[in-house]
């Protein structure tokens, strides 16, 4: 969806609508798509994910049971 924005309408997601997305996906427990996104916010977009969403990640990968990662995105957090 966040890629439709780019090509359909040539916006660019900023941090706030990478965070809802993240958020999004803790709320169902979808933990690689709320990893991909955090990915993407890096890499594609350039933007430093925040507490926020890193928080939000950390949510969906313990919903998913995902608890290594969870420690692994808290780590990052810390630093």
């Amino acid at each position: 969806m966040l890629q439709e924005m780019v090509d359909v309408d040539g916006c660019y997601p900023d941090a706030g609508v990478y965070s809802a997305a993240i958020n999004a996906c803790a709320g169902s427990a979808k933990h690689l798509q709320a990893l991909t996104l955090l990915e993407d916010m890096r890499t594609k977009a350039g933007i430093a994910p925040d507490r926020a969403c890193l928080n939000s990640a950390i949510s969906a990968c313990g919903k998913a049971g995902e608890w290594r990662q969870s420690v692994t995105l808290l780590e990052q957090m810390e630093r």
